[in-house]
C-alpha cells in the first residue's frame, strides 16, 4: 500500500516540476504570440504518441522501453497542457496582445 502512494506521489512531482518549467517557458512565447502557449504541450503530444507507436510496431525488448518513454512523455504532456491552459485562460488578453 505505502508504494502505490509513492508512486503517485513522484508522479505528482513530476507533474508540478514541468508544470513549473512551462509556466516560464509559455509565458515567453506567449508574449510574442498569444497560441504559442500550446507549442509545448503540441511537442510533448507528438513525442508520447511517436513512443507509443514505436512501441506497438517493435517486436523486441525495446517494446518495454518505448512504453515507459512514452509514459513519462504523458505525464509531462499532462502537467504541460494544465499550466497553459491556466495562462492562456487565466492571463490578461491585452496585456499580450501581439501589436
Amino acid at each position: 500500500m505505502l508504494n502505490d502512494y509513492t508512486q503517485i506521489f513522484t508522479i505528482s512531482v513530476i507533474i508540478l516540476v514541468i508544470s513549473l518549467i512551462n509556466l516560464l517557458l509559455s509565458g515567453l512565447l506567449m508574449k510574442l504570440i498569444r497560441l504559442l502557449v500550446f507549442l509545448i504541450p503540441g511537442l510533448l503530444l507528438i513525442i508520447t504518441l511517436m513512443f507509443f507507436i514505436l512501441a506497438l510496431i517493435t517486436n523486441d525488448f525495446g517494446k518495454l522501453i518505448y512504453f515507459i518513454f512514452s509514459g513519462y512523455a504523458a505525464v509531462g504532456f499532462i502537467g504541460s497542457i494544465i499550466s497553459s491552459l491556466f495562462l492562456f485562460f487565466f492571463t490578461d488578453k491585452q496585456k499580450n496582445k501581439s501589436v
